[in-house]
């Protein structure tokens, strides 16, 4: 999580510890998409609770967070909860992915409806020129 990231003081970058060989039982992001769409951006006041009252805000509910991803909530001392934003990064990506792959089919898709229209276009307009050689469709423009 976020604790372990460190801030380079000379370049003000944060790193955080990503390492495969320190990971284990690595699996992929499941339903990233569905899940990012499930959270809410909010903008909101903080209140007199905070430690910037009366500072105006964006970002999410950590207890709605909590129930799409458990992971990227904790508590702090004082019991409230906390969201590291960071931890979204990755299934903002995978969520990006599915995206892509559906979109990607989807235009494949279409570029064939479409290819098959032009060729009944094709053949609908060589039997009106039959037809009718003096039809609009059939006229040949001179430029």
């Amino acid at each position: 999580g976020a604790a372990d990231c460190v801030v380079d003081k000379s370049t003000g970058a944060v790193g955080c510890p990503s390492d495969m060989r320190l990971k284990e039982n690595v699996v992929a992001i499941e339903d990233a998409l569905d899940r990012i769409i499930a959270l809410q951006g909010v903008e909101f006041d903080w209140n007199e609770k905070s430690r910037t009252p009366g500072q105006h805000g964006i970002g999410l509910i950590a207890q709605e967070a909590q129930q799409v991803f458990p992971m990227v909530v904790s508590t702090d001392f004082e019991g409230h909860k906390k969201l590291d934003y960071g931890a979204l990064v990755a299934p903002l990506i995978e969520a990006v992915k599915e995206i892509d792959r559906r979109d990607s089919q989807e235009i494949k898709e279409l570029k064939s409806q479409n290819a098959a229209l032009a060729r009944e276009h094709e053949i609908l307009k060589q039997w009106i020129c039959f037809k009718d050689p003096s039809f609009e469709l059939c006229e040949q423009k001179e430029p």
